[in-house]
């Protein structure tokens, strides 16, 4: 009961709770031991609430459960690495403080991997890591504009940007004007 446990909730938020006596009601929800870190994650059944899968991250930030918002999959896979911020959003929208969630992606992961000496926030001695966006980082609708990987800003063009550029710029075809009626 005395030991810390940390929860990364993958990719989205499962559902768990404290039961007062320094255990976890997990239900069906599975945590899977890797090292001193479980791992929350399942899908929601028919029979839950329709955010059982969101809320999660406000109830263990509530308990001051350590936690972090990460994009892996059951396979171990990260296909869905650029919707993190949508799911640190979702979970926001579903009763997480905006704060929380930021750390959720950035400072808490790091302090769960024991790498916050150096990452998961901007201080000295720190690697230089951000992201600079036309918006809120955590709607949907904001686009990333720039990162910053250790100091170095790398280039932002890709293979979709330049086609766009290519094929923006081309002649159209003007369609024919219907004839006006009489």
């Amino acid at each position: 009961a005395g030991e810390q446990r940390e929860v990364a909730c993958i990719g989205r938020a499962a559902g768990a709770s404290a039961t007062g006596n320094g255990e976890w009601d997990t239900g069906r929800f599975e945590f899977r031991r890797q090292g001193e870190q479980h791992i929350a994650g399942s899908s929601r059944r028919d029979d839950e609430p329709y955010d059982v899968l969101f809320t999660l991250p406000a109830k263990l930030e509530a308990a001051g459960i350590p936690f972090a918002i990460a994009s892996g999959t059951r396979t171990g896979g990260s296909s869905n690495a650029r919707h993190l911020t949508l799911f640190a959003g979702i979970a926001a929208a579903h009763g997480l403080d905006r704060e929380a969630a930021y750390r959720s992606v950035t400072l808490y992961p790091a302090r769960i991997l024991g790498v916050d000496h150096v990452l998961g926030s901007i201080a000295v001695g720190k690697s230089a890591s951000f992201v600079l966006t036309d918006g809120d980082l955590l709607e949907p609708a904001s686009t990333i504009e720039q990162v910053w990987i250790d100091g170095v800003r790398p280039s932002m063009d890709d293979s979709q940007k330049a086609a766009y550029r290519k094929w923006a710029s081309r002649p159209r075809i003007q369609s024919p004007r219907p004839a006006a009626e009489n």
